[in-house]
């Protein structure tokens, strides 16, 4: 039996990243291999999926040099090793995970092995290391399928058109399967809030937390003034067993607004749960992208505030920049808001739909090697 590795940043509840974790499963649970996902919550892959995984795939923190030799052993010797989902070329936060899997992609690349990187994003890097590592990377890969047209253009610069690289696009897409326009459970007057850590969304420091959360509150007075029966539910994509991101910050934003409005928080952890909190809200502000494509996938009227290129682009393709708020302008979001009660729903459900059907090349890649291997 072949044995497919799955890396990504998996166990730490962040809603778009499980997706991608249970859309690997999903579709790969027909395949006739040795299914393991690198992760930092072993035990609930364990209860929901029946997949173990060894104590080396475990991630989450720094290895120890024996396991870290034991997981190169491991990950070089897997008959399919694939990276993917997320914005994970990027050294923003760091570049070790870059140079790391350059370790891993090359030293398969020697002895004829497949690396996949897949439904993955980037972002401007802020150093020479980060470059060159990402790079390398993308050298070492078999080939590498790109989640939106921005990252595309960025890495095509950096690696000179490399033809390792393909546009593809962000495999969350293939939820709309799951999922049905106005669902029959949404009510009218909700609102969902997804917001995240100033210092998170943006790679700053923590000092324009307090900032951010003010301006927000200040907003949303001005919507609840004009729009009384709302109900605002404030949902965490991201708890976070080892990062401190969403849920703190949503909080905080609680606090602040529980006394004087009808606000909840949601802290259901699993995927499962925060897309039915969804379907309850008609309206969705939000810095997260997985809950703005979860929205439009549902016909839903969203506002985004932009903290990133990743954000913008999915604005501009699938809805309308006239409801994007930039994140340095929070003060105009109840005017954005305002604007959804007046105008229809606006989408692109052609890009919507071609994306959706672009995003199975994502899938369709990884069953094509793996049944080239069952045939070797």
């Amino acid at each position: 039996m072949k044995t497919v590795i799955i890396r990504g940043y998996y166990g730490r509840d962040n809603l778009g990243d499980e997706l991608m974790k249970e859309l690997f499963i999903t579709h790969l649970k027909e395949e006739k291999v040795k299914l393991y996902i690198m992760n930092s919550a072993p035990d609930d892959l364990s209860e929901i999926y029946g997949i173990e995984t060894p104590n080396e795939l475990i991630t989450g923190k720094v290895p120890s040099l024996k396991v870290f030799l034991k997981r190169l052993k491991t990950i070089v010797c897997s008959d399919l090793y694939v990276y993917g989902g997320g914005t994970i070329l990027t050294d923003k936060h760091s570049y070790k995970h870059l140079i790391e899997n350059c370790i891993y992609f090359w030293m398969r690349k020697f002895i004829n092995k497949k690396s996949l990187l897949i439904s993955v994003g980037a972002t401007h890097f802020k150093t020479k290391i980060g470059k060159i590592a990402c790079n390398l990377l993308i050298k070492g890969s078999t080939l590498s399928y790109i989640r939106d047209t921005d990252s595309f253009k960025l890495l095509s610069e950096l690696t000179k058109n490399s033809k390792k690289l393909i546009q593809s696009t962000d495999m969350v897409l293939l939820k709309k399967d799951d999922l049905v326009e106005e669902d029959e459970k949404t009510i009218d007057d909700r609102v969902a809030i997804c917001i995240m850590p100033y210092y998170f969304s943006t790679y700053h420091n923590k000092k324009g937390d307090e900032k951010i959360l003010e301006q927000l509150v200040q907003e949303f007075e001005k919507v609840k003034l004009k729009h009384p029966k709302l109900k605002f539910s404030i949902i965490p994509i991201q708890f976070g067993k080892q990062d401190k991101t969403d849920y703190d910050f949503s909080l905080e934003l609680f606090e602040k607004l529980k006394e004087k409005y009808q606000i909840d928080i949601f802290t259901g952890k699993s995927s499962k749960e925060k897309i039915e909190e969804l379907k309850k809200c008609k309206y969705l502000i939000s810095m997260r992208l997985h809950a703005l494509m979860l929205m439009k996938l549902m016909g839903k009227k969203v506002i985004a505030i932009d903290h990133n290129e990743k954000i913008n682009y999915f604005m501009k393709r699938y809805d309308s920049t006239d409801n994007i708020v930039p994140f340095n302008e929070i003060g105009l979001l109840a005017n954005k808001f305002e604007n959804l009660f007046k105008d229809e729903i606006k989408d692109n459900k052609d890009n919507l739909l071609i994306d959706y059907e672009l995003a199975k090349t994502n899938i369709d890649i990884i069953k094509k090697i793996i049944k080239d291997l069952e045939n070797e």
